[in-house]
């Protein structure tokens, strides 16, 4: 199965809280794909959230989009930068990398052009993700935005938000802002942000050494 779809069953799975599913029902797959639609239209949302607590991420060149694929990136047709190991089929405008979400790929290839001062991850697809964005903004001083988005009734709901809200105890450059939204119409939004001051310039020039990018890699 597809490494990106498998994540994304995954997370399906957790909001629905089944444990077995039949890839080949009918029935599964048009639940699957209306969740997965339905899903999309949230990311709006989350964007209206994001914008409210006024982290510009969409028409943002110095803002990077870290793990995600063509079904819940928020950034696609923006002008951020996308790293990720799923970036097939992602369109837009934006520069896309295929590349693991590790700390160090994510200082190096952030700096291939404009130097990125901010990384944006939501839904989270394991605790690798989350930790590579905490050991940027601790280690590097770099901001971070990470967010959880879904619908009401999501079985995960409370322990994604609870996991959210304590992973900005990790977080130690403070200040930190945060927002929520909940809807009548069936989803709610969540988000964290750092907010770092004073950054250290010769950060700039210490990620820029890091790079070691293969042009074939960059689509």
């Amino acid at each position: 199965m597809d490494a990106y779809i498998n994540e994304l069953l995954n997370q399906f799975k957790a909001a629905r809280n089944i444990k077995n599913i039949d890839l080949n029902s009918p029935s599964f797959k048009e639940e699957f794909n209306r969740w997965l639609t339905r899903r999309e239209e949230i990311q709006y949302n989350y964007l209206d959230l994001l914008e409210y607590m006024e982290c510009n991420v969409f028409h943002n060149e110095n803002v990077a989009e870290v793990g995600k694929g063509k079904f819940d990136t928020v950034t696609q047709y923006g002008d951020t930068l996308l790293i990720s190991p799923y970036v097939d089929g992602v369109q837009g405008n934006n520069s896309k990398v295929k590349a693991e979400v590790t700390t160090s790929n994510l200082l190096s290839y952030g700096c291939l052009s404009n130097y990125i001062d901010c990384f944006l991850l939501q839904n989270a697809y394991n605790e690798k993700q989350i930790n590579a964005l905490i050991n940027l903004s601790n280690k590097y001083f770099v901001n971070v935005i990470i967010g959880v988005y879904g619908f009401i009734d999501d079985k995960d709901r409370d322990y994604k938000m609870n996991a959210l809200r304590e992973l900005s105890y990790k977080l130690s450059h403070v200040p930190i802002e945060e927002d929520f939204t909940d809807s009548d119409y069936g989803y709610y939004c969540y988000a964290v942000a750092t907010e770092i001051f004073n950054k250290n310039n010769e950060l700039k020039e210490f990620g820029k050494s890091l790079i070691k990018t293969p042009k074939q890699f960059i689509s």
